[in-house]
């Protein structure tokens, strides 16, 4: 997402601070994009740091980057398994495209959140049949306390 939007990101970003209901909304929208309240906290900061926003619009976007992370999650909740083919086919399609254009980077994104849907998919299909396991219990106890 950084190598296709990253510039028009900051620069949405840098527009809608000026208010903080839009300083809100862009954190939402822009989160929802990379997926990554990190990536947005990061823009913000470097914005603070220089100057551009004050603490006010910059805690806004915080807060509208916690929001946009939090509805990924509920849509993520869903069973969209179904659509990680589609996802993958869409992306090689768009990657094909001449490089350096902002849909093959594009198409990049698609590819990576098709395969991860998918690995996701299958993960939870192998766990499933261990998750009573005694041996399970104990590994994931031990784990948890070093």
């Amino acid at each position: 997402m950084q190598r296709a939007f990253g510039s028009k990101l900051r620069s949405i970003l840098g527009h809608a601070l000026r208010n903080r209901l839009r300083a809100f909304l862009a954190g939402v929208g822009i989160t929802a994009l990379p997926q990554s309240s990190t990536a947005t906290g990061l823009m913000t900061a470097g914005f603070a740091a220089e100057g551009l926003v004050g603490p006010v619009p910059a805690l806004a976007v915080m807060l509208g980057a916690h929001v946009g992370t939090t509805l990924i999650v509920q849509i993520l909740s869903f069973d969209i398994v179904l659509i990680s083919p589609a996802l993958i086919l869409l992306g090689m399609v768009m990657f094909r495209r001449d490089s350096g254009t902002p849909a093959h980077d594009l198409g990049r994104v698609f590819i990576g959140l098709g395969l991860m849907l998918l690995a996701l998919h299958q993960l939870l299909g192998l766990i499933t049949g261990y998750e009573d396991s005694p041996v399970l219990s104990l590994v994931l106890g031990a784990i948890s306390t070093s």
